[in-house]
């Protein structure tokens, strides 16, 4: 949708890439380090921060899978709500 002055909405602006930072996709959220917070779930995903740390990342659950994935803090939210964008491939 275009705005009357010829600007594209928010709706249909670009967005920036996705960055997640590397990690083994077997890998299962840190439960050694200090205290993980669950800051958001919904059926098989978690949004999770290491207390003491600017860490976050996303936890998915696929039966026996469990699969975990540091983020952005700044796409956190973004993260939590499309995780298999962030999730590395499966080879």
């Amino acid at each position: 949708m275009i705005h009357t002055d010829g600007r594209p909405t928010i709706a249909n602006a670009p967005r920036p890439a996705p960055t997640a930072i590397a990690s083994r996709p077997e890998t299962p959220a840190p439960a050694d380090k200090p205290d993980p917070v669950v800051l958001c779930e919904r059926d098989n995903v978690q949004l999770r921060w290491l207390r003491g740390t600017d860490r976050v990342g996303v936890l998915v659950t696929e039966g026996n899978l469990v699969r975990w994935v540091e983020v952005d803090p700044a796409n956190a939210l973004d993260a939590f709500n499309h995780p298999y964008l962030y999730l590395p491939k499966e080879q």
